[in-house]
């Protein structure tokens, strides 16, 4: 690849400066033209300079300024200050192979460690942010000061009727379709903005691919009073409380997930037929929610509510709620916006 690239870019390469690159054999091939302590990049690909399988013993190896370059690599491993992606990635038996390994070791035995481990610990997810165009200029700067990267879309409005939607705001949500045209992610976690997620959820990307994956809803707030499940008192988070009357309102309902919080996978055909659809489905009251339960009905498979905790089920279905292991809250209940929540 690196021969193909130079080949491509031949015309248009700029070289910068070393210390945005140091590559290891520079400090024993070319020590002249290296600056160590002014290095802002450092390339460990020199062979047995991965500091999570460094032993020290390999040839060049034992050079006191590998080993320094090796130890800050752990040091800002180590740094608890660093929010970093922290996860064990590891199976019950490479962790009983490694902890083996770890006990063999006899030069450094503190810069060793699991190397998928030391992977992830570097490896972030982005924060994606997708706006509308009457997002404040200000309130963008303010994303882009965190970290986030911000995209701005375009509405997308379903077809005129006379559809009562839920609640008026509704209708913007439709403009949640556009989110199928980052393709240059394979799999995306799409959050509310009312959503605050409280613990690691990155996981989540390693759920199989092929299926769209949220919290099944709750039918028992009054939003939902214009449905048969809300009248006759049923809910698929306890099903067992009130029988679906198939004799008389027929074959019960397919499962139906909040749209709050989702893994989908973008792609541009599902996007434009996702358009197709919508121009010829009727719009219904809880818009782009009802709208993607319906695309989607076949493919959807039910992840635990710690994942998208909608407060409702704090008091109607507390026997589902694991407070303490919650993960994602949604604060979509009528008054439970923390920024104008009054304590």
């Amino acid at each position: 690849m690196s021969d193909f690239l130079n080949m491509y870019f031949k015309d248009i390469y700029k070289p910068i400066p070393p210390v945005y690159n140091l590559v290891l054999a520079m400090l024993w091939r070319h020590p002249e033209n290296v600056e160590l302590d002014k290095a802002k990049v450092v390339h460990y690909c020199a062979a047995g300079s991965k500091p999570w399988r460094f032993t020290g013993k390999e040839e060049n190896m034992e050079r006191q300024d590998i080993k320094m370059l090796v130890k800050k690599w752990w040091d800002i491993y180590n740094d608890e200050s660093l929010d970093y992606k922290n996860i064990n990635v590891r199976s019950k038996q490479e962790k009983e192979e490694e902890d083996v390994h770890r006990k063999q070791q006899t030069t450094m035995p503190q810069f060793f460690t699991d190397s998928s481990e030391a992977v992830w610990k570097f490896y972030y997810i982005l924060l994606f942010v997708a706006v509308l165009p009457d997002v404040p200029v200000d309130h963008r700067r303010q994303l882009l000061e965190q970290g986030c990267l911000v995209k701005e879309i375009q509405p997308v409005c379903p077809p005129e009727n006379q559809t009562q939607f839920a609640m008026a705001y509704y209708v913007l949500n439709y403009s949640k379709l556009r989110i199928w045209k980052f393709v240059e992610y394979s799999t995306m976690i799409y959050l509310d903005g009312d959503i605050q997620v409280f613990e690691n959820i990155d996981h989540l990307f390693d759920l199989p691919d092929g299926n769209f994956y949220a919290v099944k809803d709750c039918f028992c707030e009054k939003t939902w009073s214009h449905t048969p499940q809300y009248k006759i008192g049923y809910c698929q988070q306890c099903p067992e409380k009130v029988t679906w009357p198939e004799s008389e309102l027929g074959p019960k309902p397919p499962l139906y997930f909040n749209a709050g919080m989702f893994v989908y996978e973008p792609s541009l055909p599902t996007y434009y037929n996702l358009l197709e659809t919508l121009n010829v489905v009727p719009p219904t009251p809880f818009a782009e929610q009802d709208f993607l339960n319906m695309y989607f009905k076949d493919i959807y498979k039910p992840i635990p509510p710690v994942y998208n905790l909608v407060l409702a089920m704090l008091w109607r279905h507390p026997e589902n709620v694991e407070l303490d292991k919650a993960k994602v809250v949604h604060y979509c209940a009528a008054g439970s916006k923390p920024w104008r929540y009054n304590i």
